[in-house]
């Protein structure tokens, strides 16, 4: 477009000049462009609701996710045991632990709602400590009335059933029971972990019967496992399932017997008949032996297991011999490992899942302690979820990276955990913490590589089980 530019215009006269003077009409323009702006009510509190519903979801989903099952170092770290059970007779699942699962007959059923008759897989995982708890990924907080609490764990189970042609869950009316050894005789909750909800429900209280570890050894059928249990002064209080004579140690173990290592206890009084004297012994190098055994005997177990897993699906008669073999395993593991156990917890599960006996307990501890790390002389902030157990209780707490400050009682024993990379894993151990409390300083790191981490996190924690 062409452009009009006018160059030398006249000056305006005076009555030009008055015409535009109108201050008037400029004031009532300046009003109309300055005016405030009528809003509609109903928008607004439309407006503000949308927002609030969006901040709620966001905050909704955070927290599902913080509440979901990631386990932090891959399900390959998480234990399971596989066993078979055949659903029309009465069977009992030997764990590693102990633990003690009944399923009485004919109790399972298929997707379609009928009676299962299949040889049923049961997939166990057990977990026992804040270790486990750890690995598991599983959620150890309890939301009730508005008030968060951390839970205090007398023992945690996953448990699955399928066959050949998929998951099996517990028939209407039935019920599947778990026996499960504790030294803890306090009275627990039981609690279903909700994956849809990711939240836990209380179902019911725990029930205990006393056990003793000697009646549970006294009672023990032979096995034709030999083993010789010995009281504190070196004296033998019983023995189980000799080796036939006719046959060797070694024709034993070809035929899958076990040969026990020692197990000592406290009650001097003899069993059974025997009263052997049997020198003494370096007790240090007898535990370490006890926990070499114990971790042969898990790794033979699962090894077992697995190769019972192969045989199932493959449909090989062959899964009926390792099934004995699994159990003969299982009692070897049961008279070695000295559980301890001074009460059994039992419990009815009317679906299958992960089940926990929990005290749920408000996260009321006296002190405030500034955290921060040291690792080659470089201080930092947590950059990970770290967690933090007090040797005290069997609970986990886990903190999320950029936290300033965290509770703890200083008092007792504390241990703090992070993971440090895919091989290496970060710990503050108990002498650490106190040291650098008292000396009011940042905590000294050692790094571990992941095996010998958790190896040393489970010495810790008094873990009787490899």
């Amino acid at each position: 477009m062409k452009r009009q530019i006018h160059i030398d215009r006249n000056i305006p006269d005076k009555a030009a000049i008055e015409r535009h003077k109108d201050f008037n009409g400029l004031i009532k323009k300046h009003q109309a462009i300055t005016k405030k702006p009528r809003y509609n009510a109903i928008k607004i509190i439309t407006g503000l609701l949308v927002i609030a519903v969006i901040a709620f979801l966001v905050v909704e989903a955070i927290d599902s996710e913080e509440r979901a099952i990631t386990p932090p170092l891959g399900v390959e770290y998480v234990p399971v045991e596989y066993q078979i059970i055949d659903p029309n007779e009465e069977a009992t699942v030997n764990l590693i632990s102990g633990t003690k699962i009944y399923f009485p007959a004919k109790a399972l059923q298929n997707s379609d709602g009928t009676i299962c008759t299949d040889y049923v897989c049961i997939q166990v995982s057990e977990f026992r400590n804040p270790v486990d708890f750890f690995l598991s990924g599983i959620p150890m907080n309890y939301d009730s009335a508005g008030t968060s609490y951390t839970f205090e764990s007398a023992g945690m189970i996953d448990i699955k059933a399928w066959t050949y042609n998929g998951k099996v869950s517990i028939a209407e009316g039935k019920s599947v029971r778990v026996s499960m050894p504790s030294n803890n005789s306090d009275r627990f909750n039981i609690y279903q972990f909700d994956t849809v909800e990711n939240k836990w429900n209380y179902k019911s209280n725990d029930e205990m019967n006393e056990w003793s570890p000697d009646e549970a050894i006294a009672n023990a059928e032979p096995t034709g496992m030999p083993s010789e249990v010995y009281s504190s002064d070196n004296v033998v209080i019983s023995r189980y399932g000799e080796i036939p004579d006719s046959m060797s140690e070694a024709e034993a173990l070809k035929a899958g017997y076990m040969v026990a290592d020692t197990l000592y206890f406290d009650d001097s009084t003899a069993a059974m008949g025997y009263s052997t004297e049997r020198p003494k012994t370096d007790w240090k190098e007898e535990a370490k032996k006890k926990r070499e055994k114990l971790a042969a005997i898990e790794s033979e177990r699962r090894t077992a297991q697995r190769d019972i897993l192969k045989s199932y699906r493959a449909r090989d008669k062959a899964f009926k011999t390792l099934l004995r073999k699994n159990d003969s395993l299982a009692l070897a593991y049961e008279e070695t490992a000295d559980l301890n156990a001074s009460v059994v917890r039992e419990f009815e599960l009317k679906a299958f899942g992960i089940w926990n006996c929990d005290n749920p307990i408000i996260q009321e501890l006296p002190n405030q302690v500034q955290i921060a790390f040291m690792l080659s002389e470089k201080e930092f902030s947590p950059p990970h979820p770290f967690y933090f157990v007090d040797l005290s209780k069997n609970a986990l707490y886990k903190y999320y990276a950029g936290l300033s400050t965290v509770k703890c009682d200083e008092r007792n024993q504390n241990l703090f955990w992070y993971i440090y990379s895919k091989e290496e894993m970060a710990i503050i151990d108990p002498t650490e913490f106190k040291s650098a409390l008292l000396q009011k300083r940042p905590f000294l790191i050692d790094l571990y590589p992941m095996e010998e981490g958790l190896a040393y996190l489970r010495s810790e924690m008094d873990d009787p089980y490899p």
